[in-house]
């Protein structure tokens, strides 16, 4: 890949993804399914970005380090790739990221995409409020992949215009990604979806084995493949276990295509929604007496059917959520508590000043004054919004966990919190309210998300118990 200012980079990228959230690991996950060579890391609010994994080599006979290549503006080493999906530092951190790497930013929070819009910053990449994270990077990476394959492979007429059509999982985690409750499939696929997968051993990791059998192009993927009157299915030969320990069982199937009708890259991937694990070219002499033209060499390939997987995992995770919807309920009786949040005024904050010998004293602001008709008078405190909240101490995500006690007309916002192995709290937020912005009252404590559901981290809770 080159990078903007033309240097190929010789580090292999790197995705930074939000590792706590499905979301965010899907779109690592099509990341990885693009740009297989990709290193992936992740990262959660609150988590030290590392810069030294952005850091380019320098040449061990230069005696300038990169800092000096930084700070001089000398940009004589190659780039490293970096991509940021779900996931997004402060502006102008991103702003000096993009001046030391290829930055590629795929993003759908809106304040941080407004505040970029503000700045100027416009690096690669596709952002937006109204999709999830996954279904951009897969937008993103297929309309590259497209636009590629028209301009090398002319003599194969790639459709540039067909609208993209999402793996059932991304769309499936998208919607869900986004709270699109009105959606018509929100209770029959997208929620069963949703808590299947999270049930599945190890898929927290977008390297996971379970990955491949989700980012499952759609049949359109290759187009034409389907019409070609030379590329027929032969019938399943095995009901066998598939390569991958984690999945119970698959349907192999075997396929043959001229080898004068096959497009790029199709012995590689996928075909029609199924994973080829082996591919070999049939000699004419070996071709089943059916075989109309047999002075043609066929390839022939044999895939896994991976598209009955999601339904699998939805049928399964109907099932978690009939459990789940007792469990939550039994959980809500015995220990939800209501209590009122109140934002904090940020010119109100106390702050840490060091004075001489290393002693550090801990300020406390006082009250402001202003001149008025030459008097001086007392600046009236903001009056700070605050929300009647629902909360639950639980580890599990979504609102769900708060069907038998949300009551609207009581409680503006659903909250869960929980105690992370390193002291701090992750508090999730949800609200069925369109005057209730979720994502602000993260960033009012350092999160983010969207107005329907936000987290943030805290060291202690920030809200007023009410008994």
């Amino acid at each position: 890949m080159t990078k903007p200012n033309g240097k190929s980079s010789t580090l292999p990228p790197i995705c930074f993804y939000r590792k706590a959230d499905l979301g965010g690991v899907c779109s690592a996950a099509i990341v990885k399914h693009f740009v297989p060579e990709c290193e992936m890391y992740g990262l959660d609010y609150g988590d030290e970005f590392p810069w030294d994994k952005i850091r380019p080599t320098i040449d061990a006979e230069s005696e300038a380090t990169f800092e000096d290549h930084v700070g001089y503006g000398i940009v004589e080493y190659p780039f490293r790739t970096v991509y940021l999906v779900d996931f997004s530092l402060p502006v102008e951190n991103m702003e000096q990221l993009s001046k030391v790497s290829n930055l590629i930013w795929i993003d759908h929070h809106a304040s941080v995409l407004k505040e970029a819009e503000e700045r100027g910053f416009m690096p690669l990449g596709v952002r937006e409020t109204h999709s999830a994270a996954c279904e951009l990077a897969w937008v993103y990476f297929e309309s590259y992949k497209r636009e590629v394959e028209a301009a090398f492979h002319p003599e194969f007429q790639v459709d540039t215009e067909t609208e993209i059509v999402f793996p059932e999982a991304v769309r499936l985690l998208g919607r869900y990604d986004i709270g699109d409750t009105n959606h018509p499939d929100w209770e029959s696929r997208i929620l069963p979806f949703r808590y299947g997968v999270q049930a599945l051993d190890g898929v927290y990791d977008p390297e996971s084995e379970w990955w491949p059998l989700f980012v499952d192009p759609p049949p359109t993927e290759w187009v034409g493949l389907r019409e070609e009157p030379g590329a027929t299915f032969w019938n399943p030969i095995a009901e066998t276990k598939s390569p991958s320990s984690a999945v119970d069982k698959a349907l192999m199937y075997e396929l043959r295509v001229p080898l004068s009708r096959i497009h790029p890259g199709l012995a590689e991937t996928w075909v029609d929604g199924l994973r080829v694990v082996h591919a070999e070219i049939v000699e004419p002499a070996k071709h089943l007496p059916l075989e109309e033209d047999s002075a043609e060499s066929f390839l022939r390939l044999t895939a896994i059917d991976c598209r009955h997987e999601v339904g699998k995992v939805i049928q399964h995770g109907r099932f978690i959520l009939s459990h789940q919807a007792q469990q939550n309920k039994v959980a809500c009786a015995g220990c939800a508590h209501e209590a009122v949040l109140t934002l904090r005024d940020p010119d109100k904050e106390p702050w840490v000043e060091e004075r001489e010998g290393g002693q550090c004293v801990l300020i406390m602001p006082g009250p402001t004054y202003r001149f008025v008709d030459g008097r001086i008078e007392r600046v009236p405190d903001r009056v700070m919004p605050s929300y009647r909240l629902i909360c639950l101490n639980t580890p599990n995500r979504g609102s769900e966990s708060f069907d038998s006690v949300y009551d609207p007309g009581k409680h503006d916002v659903m909250c869960a919190y929980v105690t992370l192995s390193d002291g701090r709290y992750r508090v999730s937020l949800y609200s069925t309210k369109p005057e209730i912005d979720c994502g602000a009252i993260a960033r009012a404590f350092d999160g983010d998300g969207h107005p329907g559901a936000a987290e943030f981290l805290c060291r202690q809770l920030p809200w007023r118990r009410e008994d």
